[in-house]
């Protein structure tokens, strides 16, 4: 039990100094447009894997690229702001769960626009009930 507890709150210490990391402190402008939603940090507290999203129009490539040449910088930064005995490998991962609602929420917007009547029924039936 304590060890999740430690493990919860290593996450949210982690998920706060990246973050602001990124807003204020990084000159990489392509780190400023990341929007951390998860962050994963192991028993042993030797993993971070970090989460992350884009505005539509950033290039993922181009920001993973930027996420792996600065490692060494956000690990000092970590270790300068964060009382932790050893510092923690850090992986980062685009979360492709916005894109994925994003994508099923077109195919029902289209399908609606497709099949106009199968709403109306669906209409009917509830009302009738």
């Amino acid at each position: 039990m304590a060890k999740a507890i430690r493990v919860a709150r290593a996450e949210s210490i982690f998920q706060r100094e990246l973050s602001n990391i990124f807003l204020f402190k990084s000159k990489d402008n392509r780190l400023k447009d990341i929007i951390i939603t998860s962050v994963k940090v192991s028993k042993d507290l030797k993993i971070v894997k970090v989460k992350y999203i884009l505005p539509k129009d950033t290039d993922r490539q181009e920001v993973s690229n930027a996420l792996e040449r600065a490692k060494g910088y956000l690990k000092s930064h970590i270790a300068q702001n964060i009382s932790i005995r050893e510092i923690p490998e850090l992986y980062f991962y685009y979360d492709e769960g916005l894109d994925h609602a994003e994508k099923i929420n077109q195919i029902i917007t289209d399908y609606r626009k497709e099949h106009p009547q199968d709403d109306e029924e669906q209409g009917d039936t509830e009302t009738n009930e």
